[in-house]
């Protein structure tokens, strides 16, 4: 199984200012972590969404006739603020596209972490139904009415979306492995400090769960994508990596994007793909993994480069 095609669209890039988000401590809070700007888009998440595929199918060169499903991946936050979900506008779309033959499926608890439950519900679906392709979109959009700071000041929320195709035919990258893992009772820890090592402790536990041989990870591993938090967060998970697979997994985590994108939702992980990607920093052959989060929940996936 293959996923590639990977396109993605933000909102336009805004400074990081008290002027415009208006809680001075929150501003600082987060410009202390390494973060300096964010995006705003006045699209909807629909139209974010649609703008992502249409860039998705122009790159990709898998039969549009085969792609018979269209999985949406959006988080609760984004459909509850934005008070609707305008399906109509999807399925106009989707007939624009010449894709009126792909059922429309949506993903939507897994909070950040909605690009692995995606991934995993196409290529389990490609293989339990024998089909070709299946499109998958991930979108989220932040309201004037919403505050954009994450709780305790992890990162600051962004627009955006990001689109890719899953596909038994040839594409950029082999899906080599997909594992997730929730604990629910992480949402009853009121101490952050406690929550933040059980959280450490989690990482650990699916980190060993993912791999055969977690010490040959690190070396196995070209990079690592996971969702864009604050530096002092991000340096925090990659001493967990380095904690199960060795010294070498601290220096793969990917962290260009943070300063200048904030957090896109689910839509990180295949945003920092491709940027990393297209500064030709991949070869036939390297393995690199995704690891998305969410409050309680997990997911990673190893792939490998193909084309």
């Amino acid at each position: 199984m293959y996923i590639g095609s990977i396109e993605y669209v933000l909102g336009e890039k805004r400074k990081i200012c008290t002027e415009e988000l208006l809680d001075a401590a929150k501003v600082q809070a987060v410009m202390l972590g390494g973060l300096q700007f964010y995006r705003k888009s006045s699209s909807s998440p629909e139209k974010l969404a649609m703008t992502a595929i249409s860039k998705c199918l122009a790159k990709t060169s898998v039969n549009k006739n085969g792609i018979k499903a269209v999985v949406y991946a959006t988080t609760m936050d984004t459909v509850t603020m934005n008070g609707r979900f305008d399906y109509k506008y999807i399925e106009a779309n989707m007939h624009s596209f010449d894709l009126s033959g792909a059922y429309p499926f949506g993903v939507f608890l897994s909070q950040c972490a909605n690009i692995i439950s995606a991934l995993r519900f196409a290529r389990n679906t490609i293989i339990a139904e024998n089909i070709d392709s299946v499109i998958i979109v991930t979108t989220d959009v932040i309201p004037e009415t919403s505050s954009r700071f994450m709780k305790d000041d992890l990162s600051i929320l962004s627009d955006g979306a990001s689109a890719c195709i899953v596909s038994r035919h040839p594409l950029e990258y082999k899906i080599d492995n997909i594992t997730q893992s929730i604990n629910y009772s992480l949402d009853n820890i009121a101490n952050p400090l406690s929550a933040t090592f059980a959280r450490a402790n989690e990482i650990g536990k699916i980190t060993r769960q993912h791999f055969v041989n977690e010490r040959e990870a690190a070396c196995l591993l070209k990079q690592i994508f996971t969702n864009n938090y604050n530096i002092p967060t991000m340096k925090f998970y990659a001493q967990q990596f380095t904690n199960e697979m060795g010294e070498g997994a601290f220096d793969k985590i990917y962290m260009k994007n943070v300063r200048e994108n904030g957090h896109a939702f689910s839509s990180d992980t295949l945003i920092n793909l491709k940027d990393y990607s297209d500064d030709g920093k991949l070869s036939l052959g390297d393995q690199v993994l995704l690891c998305a989060t969410g409050q309680n929940r997990w997911g990673m996936v190893t792939l490998t480069v193909a084309k």
